[in-house]
């Protein structure tokens, strides 16, 4: 079981003096609350004297609560106010094992399904109430080879869809106010390679491709008190992105439980590089190594 809790908090003053030297102030308030409570059941077999199955089951539940406020001169200009609650329930399998004492192997794949019920309240907007549901699905393959005691080469590839539709109600009339359904599916590839060059020293990379399409179509519904001014909005928006990430370190490892690292992250173009040092130190509480 585990359990999760967040609160963040927003403050904004903002203001502005005129012409006639006279100030104008400008407050924003933001609250966001989040609980998430997990349970997991799982078991594993091992299969012959190579392999590993696992498998498991996951029932989750959400709630989440944000408002957001904005004052001028003490005085509310507009205001909104979302909550939320959700659940989802999971299934996933594991198989890992090896071919041979150098080519190993693992595979894994996850099903979800998910409900939403959001409640929305603006400033001088009714108040609308909306319910989703979601199914995601995804399954990965992996090689690796092992050609040095100290050297390892590894392979994978993960594909897999979601589906969501959600649908928005006056929460006075019931009225439907708005229809949303998504779809959306990926396939990603990964290589990466780690070993020792010399002595302590070792080095490491690695590079990610993710292919994603979005196909997102939206229906908004203009209910009026007269027939003629009744109307719906279809649009559909397409979506195709090709992203790639690359991690490239060198290493020092100073004892068998104590090593440090620096890595360079980038996503070729799309960002500033990034730069991490990282330091692990495993702790031995039996004394044996």
């Amino acid at each position: 079981m585990d359990y999760l809790t967040q609160r963040d908090s927003l403050f904004n003053l903002v203001t502005d003096i005129g012409n006639n030297n006279l100030a104008q102030r400008e407050r924003t308030d933001s609250l966001a609350e989040a609980r998430r409570a997990r349970f997991t059941i799982g078991l594993s077999r091992d299969i012959g004297s190579r392999g590993k199955l696992g498998i498991f089951y996951r029932y989750g539940l959400t709630s989440s609560r944000e408002s957001n406020k904005t004052s001028l001169e003490s005085v509310t200009q507009s205001f909104e106010q979302v909550k939320t609650t959700g659940q989802a329930s999971e299934i996933g399998m594991r198989l890992r094992g090896s071919f041979t004492r150098r080519l190993f192997y693992g595979t894994e794949g996850n099903l979800l399904f998910g409900s939403r019920k959001d409640t929305v309240t603006q400033s001088g907007i009714t108040e609308s109430r909306e319910r989703s549901r979601t199914t995601r699905a995804t399954l990965g393959f992996g090689l690796g080879y092992a050609w040095r005691p100290r050297a390892v080469l590894s392979f994978d590839v993960t594909g897999g869809f979601a589906r969501a539709r959600n649908a928005r109600r006056d929460a006075a009339t019931g009225n439907l106010s708005e229809t949303e359904r998504q779809r959306a599916a990926f396939l990603s590839w990964h290589a990466a390679i780690q070993a020792d060059i010399w002595r302590q020293l070792f080095v490491s990379g690695s590079i990610l491709s993710v292919n994603q399409w979005r196909v997102n179509d939206l229906t908004m519904f203009s209910n009026q008190p007269t027939p003629a001014n009744n109307f719906a909005l279809n649009t559909r928006s397409n979506v195709h992105l090709n992203s790639y990430f690359s991690n490239v370190g060198i290493g020092w490892r100073f004892a068998s439980n104590f090593l440090a690292e620096y890595i360079l992250t980038t996503d070729f173009g799309g960002a500033s590089p990034r730069h991490t040092l990282l330091i692990r130190y495993n702790f031995n509480f039996t004394g044996k190594r």
